[in-house]
């Protein structure tokens, strides 16, 4: 293949990306869901890519192989769970897919700028004590084996997000 044919054949599927991504969203508001089925995160395999990142509470199954602990809020799970539908209610691109009948699950996904690649988020939070709890959060790429590490940042991202939000919530002692 000549450097010229491979150019050529970059922006055809560049093209035909943008082309097949032109009316791509669904037209629901933000904040619409249909029932979806939520990720079982006792039964998550995990694949051999690098496209995903895992939050998960530091009492996690090992064998999960979480990159990172999930921070832990003074917020009860319900709460926790709410404050995360506002943060990924908030994040460009996204929508929610589903939210569980208990408010603690919520399914998510999130479509890249410029070719419209979609990305699954579940969430899941997990009570600790009556006012305290964490979660777990799995964002992965649909498409590809690489991700440049956007679901990491994505993650890092809505966790700030989160914080900011539960440090809003707390009571304030004057």
């Amino acid at each position: 293949m000549t450097p010229v044919s491979a150019i050529r054949g970059i922006v055809a599927f560049t093209l035909m990306a943008v082309c097949l991504n032109i009316g791509a969203e669904s037209g629901q508001p933000k904040g619409a869901f249909e029932m979806h089925e939520f990720l079982d995160f006792g039964a998550l395999r995990r694949p051999g890519s690098p496209n995903h990142w895992l939050l998960a509470p530091t009492d996690a199954d090992a064998s999960l192989h979480p990159d990172a602990a999930a921070p832990s809020f003074q917020l009860s799970a319900e709460r926790l769970a709410k404050a995360w539908v506002g943060v990924v209610e908030q994040a460009p691109r996204t929508r929610i897919i589903g939210i569980s009948n208990d408010g603690l699950r919520v399914e998510a996904e999130q479509r890249s700028a410029w070719f419209g690649f979609v990305d699954k988020v579940s969430f899941r939070a997990v009570t600790l004590g009556q006012e305290s709890s964490t979660f777990f959060a799995y964002s992965r790429s649909q498409t590809g084996y690489w991700d440049f590490g956007v679901n990491r940042r994505r993650l890092s991202g809505w966790v700030e997000a989160l914080r900011e939000i539960a440090d809003s919530l707390q009571p304030r002692n004057h």
